[in-house]
């Protein structure tokens, strides 16, 4: 990760974010400073797993529409 996209995630945290946000703001620092590490294909691949529901649900930025559940949100 870039020094840039950690201090996006750092700055996240201290505003009282949680560490999704973090995660996505991170990811979205990575895709403006350095999109070539931003994940396969350089788009953002993260997994969300619910220990209540023992799922996982991908977010997959590209495909934002078709991947992202209310429920997530």
């Amino acid at each position: 990760m870039k020094a840039e996209a950690t201090e996006a995630a750092r700055r996240i945290l201290a505003q009282g974010g949680n560490a999704f946000d973090a995660i996505v703001g991170g990811q979205a620092a990575l895709a403006v400073t350095d999109f070539a590490l931003n994940g396969v294909g350089s788009d953002a691949q993260i997994l969300i797993y619910s220990a209540r529901d023992n799922k996982v649900w991908p977010l997959t930025p590209s495909r934002a529409p078709e991947t992202c559940h209310h429920r997530l949100v």
